[in-house]
């Protein structure tokens, strides 16, 4: 049993190791891509970047809660036929929004060119099935393959980027596109072969409708939480979207996502502590002593005069973005960190409400003070309201303060 833990323990460290190179490469991607696009045309990439991961965190976030985490009567196994079905039905769902919404972007708002919009609709049907079938691997224990894949795609992507580039007559965000596409569809093939010879995952067809009813009334408080935290974690980009030129929002979805990016850390913790594992993380998870709290501002002001910098270089301009968006959206990154992986230990309790009740308030408490300080503070206003209302919330529920074992509890 000890040397079967320490098995586990090596497969959850080599996950998280790995997850720091695939974020670099990630950004390496982001950041030729973005400098290629230019403010305008990353802001049009990034509303369909948006809108794909609205609706995969909004329909099926909850979904892959219960499927992970094995809630009772929940199995990989005997569900395994009724996720599928469901996920299919999710990816078609997901690239006919991802078409409407950015149809109606290029309606009101800035406009896009109509091959644009169908590689956007490919783009989300392939990206939404890559990402369920690899929550099949995390709850088969499958770690490894996961990150993997993961290492693969980005790689794939640069290569084919490059390539295309040379020899393609389409733009360069439809170039961008074919290479999110092109990599993920040979991830789904070698994700699919792979699970079609693992015993322990076998897809029954038996009794398929008793199985999607019961998979989606056992999801019914996880859709809840993950529509929620769904919302909380792009609604900021949302109102920079509305209220801001389409250039604006390019810098602020870049800057933004260079921090964003390291948002691996928190949920690849999260995910493995709802399927039952790293339970031993949370009673380190606190940012209760002077130290933390230190290292939190330290941490916020480099980690945002980095990521403007970087902005600044991409761009060649700094006319549209203040040098206090990155760093407040920084602190407010590392309050959602917290935030996240400390409620991933009420998510498997069913009498737990915790999670939907902080993530509905964080969320009240944003939209609301947004609509206060918008026209006093501007742009500023966004990430500075989100760190506040993530401090509100968690202040309210004591969540940093929440006791981690039963010992505790006792003390």
């Amino acid at each position: 049993m000890k040397l079967r833990e320490r098995l586990q323990w090596s497969k959850q460290r080599t996950y998280l190791l790995a997850s720091p190179l695939i974020a670099l490469l990630s950004l390496a991607f982001s950041f030729v891509y973005s400098r290629d696009l230019g403010p305008q045309n990353r802001g049009v990439l990034g509303v369909i970047f948006l809108a794909n991961v609205l609706f995969t965190a909004i329909a099926l976030g909850g979904l892959n809660l219960t499927f992970r985490s094995h809630q009772t009567p929940i199995d990989s196994n005997s569900h395994g036929a009724a996720f599928c079905v469901l996920s299919g039905v999710g990816a078609l769902s997901g690239a006919i929004f991802v078409f409407v919404l950015s149809s109606i972007y290029s309606l009101f708002k800035s406009q896009v060119p109509s091959n644009l919009l169908f590689m956007a609709a490919c783009y989300a049907l392939i990206s939404i099935a890559l990402n369920q079938s690899f929550q099949i691997l995390l709850s088969i224990n499958l770690i490894g393959v996961r990150w993997k894949l993961d290492l693969f795609a980005v790689f794939l992507q640069l290569v084919l980027y490059f390539s295309l580039d040379g020899i393609s007559a389409f733009s360069t965000a439809v170039n961008v596109l074919l290479s999110f596409i092109f990599s993920y569809i040979v991830n789904l093939l070698i994700t699919l072969v792979f699970l079609s010879t693992k015993s322990s995952f076998k897809i029954s067809s038996i009794k398929v409708r008793v199985m999607v009813r019961e998979l989606v009334s056992s999801s019914r408080n996880n859709f809840r939480y993950a529509a929620l935290m769904g919302v909380l974690d792009r609604v900021d980009r949302l109102i920079v979207l509305v209220l801001f030129p389409t250039a604006t929002f390019g810098f602020y979805a870049f800057t933004t996502g260079l921090m964003t990016s390291t948002r691996f850390f928190p949920e690849s913790i999260s995910a493995m502590v709802v399927a039952g594992k790293f339970k031993k993380v949370e009673s380190h998870v606190h940012l209760s002593n002077t130290f933390q709290r230190i290292l939190i501002l330290v941490g916020s002001l480099l980690f945002g005069i980095i990521s403007y910098k970087m902005t600044i270089f991409t761009f060649k301009t700094a006319e549209l973005i203040s040098i206090t968006v990155p760093i407040l959206f920084a602190f407010s990154e590392i309050l959602r960190g917290a935030f996240v992986t400390r409620l991933s230990f009420e998510i498997g309790k069913y009498e737990s409400s915790l999670p939907t009740k902080a993530a509905s308030l964080t969320l009240i408490l944003f939209i609301a003070l947004s609509l206060i300080t918008f026209d006093t503070f501007g742009l500023t206003a966004v990430p500075l309201v989100l760190g506040i209302s993530y401090a509100t919330t968690m202040t309210i529920y004591k969540i940093l303060k929440m006791p981690n074992t039963t010992r505790d509890k006792r003390d």
